[in-house]
């Protein structure tokens, strides 16, 4: 038998959000901001602990995988 890799998190929140019927605006009021929400999902920053902490808690996504690390995009040097 094959292992099955992790999800990646940010994978793991956004099945998350489409399985609950749960939008970006939802995740901004979890974690108090749209543009770290925003950010987030759109790879420009890393999860904190206290964002990984507030996920895990609220939406019972295990804490192993949002732990897991991932690509961010990068950032766009301004012109």
């Amino acid at each position: 038998h094959d292992p099955i890799d992790a999800p990646d998190p940010i994978e793991a929140i956004r099945a998350h959000m489409m399985d609950h019927g749960l939008g970006q605006a939802d995740f901004a009021r979890l974690l108090g901001t749209r543009s770290l929400a925003s950010d987030l999902l759109n790879r420009r920053r890393a999860l904190s602990l206290g964002a990984i902490r507030k996920i895990s808690a609220a939406w019972n996504i295990p804490t192993d995988v949002l732990i897991l690390p991932y690509k961010l995009t990068k950032a766009r040097s301004a012109a």
